[in-house]
């Protein structure tokens, strides 16, 4: 189990990373020669230093915040172990190249404030910076004030420009990070919607069409049995083919396709479309389709077109039913152009509003459409007339 987890661990390691943990090899391996040749303490606390700073330089970005102040606390024992040694000399160590890779990964990923105090930590550390003195007789000593400033000015001017790109860096970061989520939380918001439209693209007319039925077969019962027989079967009918519409949606997300299978092909938006005609013919709508062969005009459309010009019948007639009653008539006229195809709904009624609808079925269409670069229109035309008009171009799709 814990060679496992060493692995995955390993695994998680950069390039690059890899090609400067070799080099802190190299180095490691100088600094035992060092060792076993002197015998010194001092050389020996240096070998084992050199060992950690393999560890954070081979997972400096794996793990950027535990490689940073890892880094920063193997730089100060360092120093302090190289100012143990003065005036001898032991040295320049390239391990002070790690810190300006420290301040970058504190700062970045730790925050400004921690990086803060690590830029000062190093800025007070750059006082005893082997940089910050020279070399007199083979022994280090420290400078005079001139070569001192020059010196830290050095250090402070790295150090603050480290700072200063690594807190732009997380700047950056924050902001591409929230920008995700922003369109996370957008496509989520999209997603809800698209739902919400087909839930009610797929009940709405369904549930309209039981509860006129339900109505037709209470006042029938009265008078007649097998008249409220025939309408109870029908809601029964109704009821089963919206329950497998239900399921097919459902099955259908799931599959982040929105849709039924029968939207793949004319024919089946044909064969669905003169069904939902003939139940709401079943209430007393005179509905009248021209032309009577669709199926030319509708020929070669990709399946989400279908959809809509089948969701846009839909929510017609079901206004209509709800609006004007089952006694109107109604005209579904499919034209096609070249360049776009429109499905016309012209009713024609007593407005009764005997249902009064919330509007999302229409607010639904237009989202739809809008998302096919269509047009959705409901104006009414004339005396108890209404006009619900979709047009869907071609060319773009």
């Amino acid at each position: 189990m814990e060679v496992t987890e060493a692995l995955r661990v390993l695994r998680n390691v950069r390039i690059g990373d890899d090609f400067l943990a070799g080099i802190a090899v190299l180095l490691s391996i100088l600094m035992l020669l060092s060792a076993l040749s002197s015998g010194e303490p001092s050389d020996w606390r240096y070998f084992a230093l050199s060992i950690g700073f393999v560890i954070t330089l081979l997972f400096n970005r794996a793990y950027a915040r535990l490689a940073g102040f890892g880094s920063l606390a193997l730089l100060t024992a360092w120093q302090l172990n190289w100012v143990s040694q003065l005036p001898e000399n032991s040295g320049y160590a390239p391990y002070l190249a790690v810190a300006p890779l420290a301040i970058y990964n504190i700062t970045r990923y730790s925050g400004l404030r921690w990086g803060r105090i690590a830029g000062v930590w190093c800025a007070l550390g750059s006082l005893i910076s082997p940089f910050s003195f020279t070399m007199v007789d083979g022994n280090w000593v420290y400078p005079d004030r001139w070569e001192l400033l020059q010196s830290l000015a050095f250090h402070w001017f790295a150090i603050f420009g480290v700072y200063m790109w690594a807190a732009r860096a997380r700047a950056q970061g924050i902001r591409v990070q929230r920008e995700r989520e922003q369109d996370l939380l957008a496509a989520r918001q999209r997603e809800h919607n698209d739902i919400a439209r087909e839930i009610h693209d797929v009940l709405a007319h369904s549930l309209t069409l039981m509860n006129v039925q339900a109505n037709a077969g209470l006042i029938a019962g009265k008078q007649d049995n097998q008249a409220a027989l025939a309408a109870l079967t029908s809601i029964k009918e109704t009821s089963a083919e919206s329950l497998a519409e239900v399921r097919a949606m459902i099955g259908s997300l799931r599959d982040v396709e929105i849709g039924n299978k029968v939207w793949a092909s004319p024919e089946g938006f044909v064969s669905e479309s003169r069904g939902v005609i003939e139940d709401f013919r079943s209430t007393g709508i005179n509905v009248v389709l021209a032309p009577k062969d669709v199926l030319p005009e509708v020929q070669g459309l990709p399946p989400r077109i279908l959809l809509a010009l089948h969701r846009v019948l839909v929510e017609g007639l079901t206004n209509v039913l709800r609006h004007q009653g089952s006694e109107s008539t109604v005209m579904v006229k499919i034209l096609r152009n070249p360049k776009a195809i429109s499905l016309n709904v012209l009713s024609t009624g007593a407005y009764t509003a005997t249902q009064e609808g919330s509007g999302t079925g229409l607010v639904g269409l237009q989202e739809r459409l809008k998302s096919l670069g269509g047009q959705l229109s409901a104006t009414p035309s004339g005396s108890n007339s209404f006009k619900l008009q979709a047009v869907i171009p071609l060319v773009s799709n």
